[in-house]
């Protein structure tokens, strides 16, 4: 007869009191960084109010071919705080440190840069629920091939 015991412990020193490095490590590029802070401050000035209809002016945004870039990044903030069922947790403008949904966000811009459309559709897909998809793979993609995106980047805070 075969009998096998299962421990829970591991061998090997135990794991580190330390907490994980932030994800600040992400290396970021001059023109990340200032969208980054945009999106940062725009998430602030986003009001409580507007949060119930962002589906509705996205949909109104998607259909506006000349809407500029800060009605772009607007909309897109409003439509991520529907589409996580939450708001964006976004760091201070000045903060060096990255959030996690900061960083996934920059993922997305990144891969809609690169017109990489498969990491776009893989990293929506992975936080995002189905019906949002298109809506927000379109959003990220117009807000990152905006022509008049330099001048929401020229910005001070």
């Amino acid at each position: 007869m075969l009998r096998l015991a299962f421990t829970c412990e591991q061998p090997g020193p135990p794991p580190p009191s330390c907490p994980p490095p932030p994800p600040a490590a992400v290396a970021l590029t001059l023109r990340e960084r200032r969208l980054l802070k945009a999106l940062r401050r725009l998430s602030l000035t986003v009001p409580a109010t507007t949060r119930h209809d962002p589906l509705f002016l996205a949909i109104r945004h998607e259909t506006c071919p000349n809407a500029g870039a800060e009605e772009t990044a607007r909309a897109l903030v409003q439509l991520l705080s529907v589409a996580l069922g939450r708001s964006l947790i976004m760091h201070r403008t000045t903060s060096a440190t990255l959030s996690f949904d900061e960083c996934w966000l920059m993922a997305l811009l990144r891969a809609a840069r690169r017109e990489d459309a498969l990491s776009l559709r893989i990293g929506i897909a992975t936080r995002v629920p189905e019906p949002l998809h298109r809506l927000l793979g379109a959003t990220i993609e117009r807000l990152a091939s905006h022509p008049k995106i330099d001048r929401l980047l020229a910005r001070r805070a």
